[in-house]
């Protein structure tokens, strides 16, 4: 399959969300005909204007990752295509998509009194729950303030490890058993949330109450690297066990983004590799889409995916999810507009 028929599958993909905004804006303009004639049809109305803005969003996104270079830390909209080329330093015309979770304001969309904003996180800046590293783990779990932190990290990798040793603060099929509970899964997790089945977690690990962890975590195979240039900072601290060293990463990268391994051990020592975290300079594959409005207490979420060169198509996108976090305002202060497209088709 021709490379031109591969990227146009893709382009198909995002038109399809396109086509979905579009049939929730005309059931939205059906809504606004019969009237504001009660609350629930106000609600409606605003749902639907949420679905709008959020496929609309996704679908930029989507578009700007297929058709804009990407550097170690971003999409550098209006960038040099050449391969390696892309780069935030000395592109006076360019503009930043940081992949690094920030928020957006997503232009041209005014749902109501609320703001929309867009945020991408580079999957690859991310601690895998299937890392093995508990004392990591323990780290960023106790940095969103669930209690019991080390046993639940403990019991985690316990859940996912192939042999039948407990360790420490850990448990085995003989305590699952005991409580009645289907016995340890025994191998990687295939997303984050089959983490909830492990001992304790399902009650200690609430979304409503830690979506910050969920937010700094993903399912993605042992051994998978952690790029400094867009982990968040409680990922950078809980994977270094160093807060200095984790900012002096942030504040770096910050003004250039950090590209070999010598960097990164100027800044934090020539260990580079935690236990079972290896730091990296690469974005990956994956990127979660975060939307959320200013005045919703939700946010939601899909996953884009680049597929290899030669694929059927060259972006997949994951069915979103609700959320059940809300983002504070001092995230939405300082937003800048989500870039638009540089170039004509």
């Amino acid at each position: 399959m021709s490379a031109d028929r591969s990227h146009a599958r893709g382009y198909a993909l995002i038109l399809a969300a396109v086509v979905v905004a579009l049939l929730a804006l005309v059931l939205l303009a059906v809504a606004r005909v019969q009237g504001d004639v009660s609350p629930g049809l106000r609600a409606l109305q605003r749902d639907v204007e949420r679905e709008i803005a959020t496929h609309s969003a996704v679908a930029r996104v989507g578009y700007l990752l297929l058709t804009e270079p990407i550097g170690p830390r971003s999409v550098v909209v209006g960038g040099p295509r050449e391969p390696g080329a892309a780069s935030s330093a000395g592109m006076r015309n360019a503009r930043e998509l940081r992949l690094d979770g920030r928020f957006y304001v997503i232009g041209g969309f005014e749902p109501g009194a609320d703001a929309a904003f867009a945020s991408v996180q580079d999957e690859a800046g991310l601690l895998s729950l299937n890392t093995g590293d508990s004392v990591a783990l323990g780290a960023l779990l106790d940095q969103a303030g669930v209690a019991n932190a080390r046993g639940l990290a403990s019991a985690l990798v316990d859940y996912i490890d192939e042999d039948d040793l407990a360790g420490p603060y850990g448990a085995e099929e003989d305590a699952y058993r005991r409580l009645h509970l289907p016995p340890p899964l025994n191998q990687p997790l295939t997303n984050r949330w089959r983490a909830l089945d492990a001992l304790g977690w399902r009650e200690s690990v609430n979304e409503g109450r830690v979506g910050r962890f969920w937010a700094n975590v993903n399912a993605a195979p042992r051994g998978a690297s952690l790029n400094v240039n867009t982990a968040p900072l409680p990922v950078l601290v809980a994977a270094l066990g160093n807060g200095r060293a984790a900012r002096a990463l942030v504040t770096r990268r910050g003004q250039a983004e950090l590209r070999t391994r010598e960097e990164i051990e100027g800044l934090t020592g020539v260990n580079t590799r935690a236990d079972g975290v290896v730091l990296a300079t690469e974005v990956g594959a994956v990127f979660r889409v975060i939307v959320a409005f200013s005045g919703g207490r939700r946010a939601y979420e899909s996953q884009l995916v680049l597929a290899e060169p030669g694929a059927g198509r060259p972006v997949y996108w994951r069915e979103g999810r609700l959320a059940a976090v809300s983002y504070g305002r001092d995230q939405f202060e300082a937003a800048e507009s989500l870039p638009e497209h540089a170039r004509t088709p």
